[in-house]
């Protein structure tokens, strides 16, 4: 009885066929989900004088969506600059931040721009120890920019414009916070022996 060897399948072809096989499916793929893209970059910065310590982060967004012909983009910058004063001797911090907070959100139909800067000035202090913390902290109005939050939807369905007043919702707002510690944490010894004292 003899035996008849099959030629083994090509690789090039079957690699071939592999690729152009992803290739549909990619395609297919992206006609069902929307393509979002986002580009950004962020620079931070770090610096203390004695006991006054600042530090701030400027974020640039790059945002976009696409959905066969549907097609959004939406960029800007956000970031916060903060300086920090504490006391040890008397337990007391003191902290002003300039934030501006926008939000940027894109959709293949529609996009949501929020901007908004305000000051916040934090006052706080610790008592019993540190076991106990009160703090006060206080939001003023927008400074810069419009303190508004805007949603727009275009589409061959449906087409919608919402408006919110963020300043409205936040400017002139007053928290105070409680804090207490329960557990005291724990202690840890140092033994600096040499070893000729051993011996």
């Amino acid at each position: 009885m003899r035996t008849k060897c099959l030629k083994p399948f090509p690789m090039e072809l079957l690699q071939q066929w592999q690729m152009s096989f992803l290739q549909v499916q990619w395609k297919q793929l992206e006609n069902l989900f929307p393509r979002l893209l986002t580009v950004g970059q962020r620079f931070t910065f770090l610096k203390k004088i004695k006991d006054f310590r600042i530090s701030g982060i400027l974020k640039y967004q790059n945002m976009e969506a696409k959905f066969k012909r549907n097609k959004n983009t939406n960029q800007g910058f956000t970031g916060f600059l903060t300086s920090n004063y504490y006391n040890d001797k008397h337990f007391l911090s003191i902290q002003a931040t300039y934030q501006v907070f926008n939000g940027y959100q894109v959709r293949a139909q529609g996009k949501t721009t929020q901007k908004m800067d305000c000051l916040a000035f934090i006052l706080g202090k610790d008592f019993f120890h540190q076991r106990v913390n009160l703090s006060v902290q206080y939001v003023t109005p927008r400074l810069f920019l419009d303190g508004n939050s805007i949603s727009k939807t275009e589409s061959e369905a449906v087409s919608s414009y919402d408006f919110y007043d963020i300043n409205e919702t936040i400017r002139h707002s007053l928290m105070f916070t409680f804090s207490y510690r329960f557990h005291g944490g724990k202690s840890v010894r140092q033994y600096n022996r040499s070893m000729q004292e051993e011996k």
